[in-house]
């Protein structure tokens, strides 16, 4: 569980000392414990999206894809790992502190995102007959709904319960959405 207590009292020195350098090394690398975040989400976010993507160009079908998107996000080696706790510190730098790196990089994630589930929608368009009147909007609800269940991963105590959601959410989308 995401714990901000624990990561707002773990002293530099100390990670520093746990990365095997000194504080003042640290500081060559990071300007401050926020960069040091934004660094680790980038590095997870670059990790991930090695095996992601390699099997959504596997998928044939428009909506698996739309399925694996979202339940893929789910991954619990991703989850259940730091990713989701420095994920979720990187949500509070931009919307709490308006951290301008941390704000950046969420856009570009959502960008990024946003872009491919809505190449996806006009190949289901083409492919499974999905019917949708506005494929940016669409896909921007989707990838939101992807922090969502982040953000109930985190609150959860049992993942099942999250991937449950994520079936329910995918269900009733596709419902909406094929002709």
């Amino acid at each position: 569980m995401y714990n901000k207590e624990a990561i707002d009292s773990t002293k530099i020195e100390t990670i520093a000392k746990n990365a095997g350098m000194s504080k003042g090394n640290f500081y060559e690398y990071f300007s401050s414990r926020d960069d040091l975040i934004i660094a680790l989400v980038e590095d997870s976010i670059r990790e991930f999206e090695i095996g992601f993507f390699d099997h959504l160009q596997k998928i044939e079908l428009p909506s698996e894809k739309l399925k694996f998107i979202v339940a893929g996000s789910l991954d619990e080696t991703f989850v259940e790992g730091y990713f989701l706790k420095v994920w979720i510190e990187l949500l509070r730098l931009a919307s709490v502190q308006k951290e301008v790196k941390a704000l950046v990089l969420i856009r570009e994630y959502y960008d990024k995102y946003e872009e491919i589930v809505s190449a996806i929608l006009s190949e289901g368009e083409a492919i499974e007959n999905f019917i949708i009147e506005d494929k940016k909007s669409l896909a921007l609800v989707i990838v939101s709904q992807i922090d969502a269940l982040y953000f109930q991963m985190a609150i959860q105590e049992e993942s099942t319960k999250v991937k449950g959601i994520a079936d329910t959410f995918m269900q009733t989308l596709l419902k909406g959405i094929i002709k």
